[in-house]
C-alpha cells in the first residue's frame, strides 16, 4: 500500500513540475479478487465469441465459394451431355448409313 501511494506521489510531482518523462505505471489494486475473475471470464468470453463469429464468417465465405463451384460444374455437365447425346446421335447416323451401304452391297 506505501508502495501505490509513493507512485502516486511521484506521478503527481512528475505531472505538476511539467515533465516530459513518462510516469511509472500505477500498479494495479486488488481491491476485490471475484472482479479479476469476472473480468477474465467476460474477456475469454468476448475472445471465444469473436472467434466463433470470425469461423462462421470464414465458413459462409467457403460455403459461397462451393455454390460456385457446383453450378460451374452443372453448367459443365449440361454442356457435356448436349455433346455426348449429339455424338451418339451421328454415331446412330453413320451405323446406319454403314449398316444400309452393306445391304446395298451385298444385294440386301
Amino acid at each position: 500500500m506505501d508502495e501505490l501511494k509513493t507512485n502516486e506521489l511521484e506521478t503527481l510531482r512528475q505531472l505538476s513540475h511539467g515533465s516530459s518523462k513518462k510516469p511509472a505505471p500505477m500498479p494495479r489494486q486488488l481491491t476485490n479478487p471475484a472482479y479479476d475473475f469476472e473480468h477474465l471470464a467476460e474477456t475469454l468470453s468476448d475472445a471465444l465469441l469473436r472467434q466463433a463469429e470470425e469461423t462462421m464468417a470464414e465458413a459462409h465465405r467457403v460455403a459461397d465459394a462451393f455454390r460456385q463451384f457446383v453450378a460451374v460444374i452443372r453448367g459443365e455437365t449440361v454442356e457435356c451431355s448436349k455433346s455426348l447425346a449429339d455424338i451418339n446421335a451421328r454415331l446412330r447416323a453413320s451405323g446406319e448409313q454403314v449398316l444400309e451401304a452393306s445391304k446395298r452391297f451385298n444385294g440386301g
